[in-house]
């Protein structure tokens, strides 16, 4: 009687490893869980098209220069209104990596060198798309951005006085301080950006810059993430929130040696909702890629095996104006 097992259907091993290469990747896609996620249909070009819905105004009329509801008239709709919207077309492009293994391995058994290996492939690609949609989020925060108080309407600004300055401006007691939440929040809440859960916008900081807030004296309405009504709802690396604002720990969030006498630099984000957008990796977007041991004129005695990833990908900044970009310095050594 013959018998179903690893060997026989190797397939079901490559899926077992698929499935751990895309949870080790999930797991370090700090800033994609909050992109609004678009198909990548197979066989469809290499252009994809993000859409972009403005809000519409309330039902309204001018009376006497003060604002007062419209009423309809009685077996009448009343004009139409219109919801307008923009694309941003983006080309995806490919990304990937690889590693060489020695012969002593088999896609036949789930091995647990292996298993490690392909885990950090997963990590390694978790970290590649994480920069990639980081580098979106801040291509478009030039100077003429960086223009003051969030709260009246800047899309980022410098941690300090006046929240003004420049990069290399930035000391290492600039902190992100309770205020500066305070402030941010507010200025994506005058915008009338939605929030990304319930009521909550959410930041993305490094944990440096988190040991920063936590130790202000000012944060003491913090909510650590254990603590909430349902803490099973937690986001990827949530730690806790202030002032309506979920934080998301990350240690992959950039930072670099720009600042006054080489004080380094953090960069942090508070997201609001569709504010940017990324294609759908658990479709055609990722895949995994694993050879045994062949033959060949580079290999001539079958001893090199190779583990891999690659992913075809695409992000958009939908929206600035649902994002504010942060810099801060920190009191905490690198």
């Amino acid at each position: 009687m013959a018998i179903t097992s690893t060997s026989t259907n190797p397939e079901v091993i490559k899926k077992y490893f698929d499935r751990l290469l895309l949870d080790r990747l999930e797991s370090k896609l700090w800033f994609g869980q909050f992109a609004d996620k678009r198909p990548l249909p197979k066989n469809s070009g290499k252009t994809v098209e993000f859409s972009r819905y403005d809000n519409l105004l309330p039902a309204a009329t001018t009376l006497g220069g003060a604002l007062g509801p419209t009423a309809l008239s009685e077996g009448a709709a009343g004009a139409e209104d219109a919801i307008t919207s923009s694309t941003s077309t983006v080309e995806v492009k490919q990304y990937g990596n690889h590693i060489k293994v020695s012969e002593l391995w088999t896609m036949t058994k789930i091995d647990p060198a292996l298993k490690e290996q392909v885990e950090i492939m997963g990590y390694n690609a978790g970290l590649t798309l994480d920069d990639i949609v980081q580098y979106e989020l801040s291509a478009d925060k030039g100077a003429a951005n960086f223009t003051g108080n969030p709260a009246a309407g800047s899309t980022g600004y410098y941690v300090g006085t006046g929240f003004g300055g420049s990069r290399g401006g930035v000391t290492a007691g600039d902190l992100l301080t309770a205020d500066d939440v305070r402030q941010a929040a507010l200025g994506l809440r005058k915008k009338d950006v939605m929030p990304i859960s319930g009521s909550d916008f959410v930041m993305c900081l490094h944990p440096v810059v988190v040991s920063d807030l936590q130790t202000d004296s000012a944060a003491n309405g913090w909510i650590e993430a254990s603590k909430y009504d349902k803490p099973e709802n937690i986001f990827n690396g949530e730690i806790g929130k202030l002032y309506g604002v979920r934080f998301v720990e990350s240690s992959n969030c950039k930072s670099a040696l720009e600042g006054a006498a080489s004080a380094r630099v953090y960069d942090s984000f508070l997201i609001g909702k569709h504010a940017y957008a990324m294609t759908e990796l658990s479709g055609a977007g990722l895949r995994m890629f694993m050879s045994q041991p062949q033959a060949s004129d580079s290999d001539p005695l079958a001893q090199v095996g190779t583990i891999g990833w690659k992913a075809t990908f695409a992000v958009a900044n939908l929206n600035p104006d649902r994002i504010i970009h942060v810099v801060s310095g920190s009191a905490v050594a690198p």
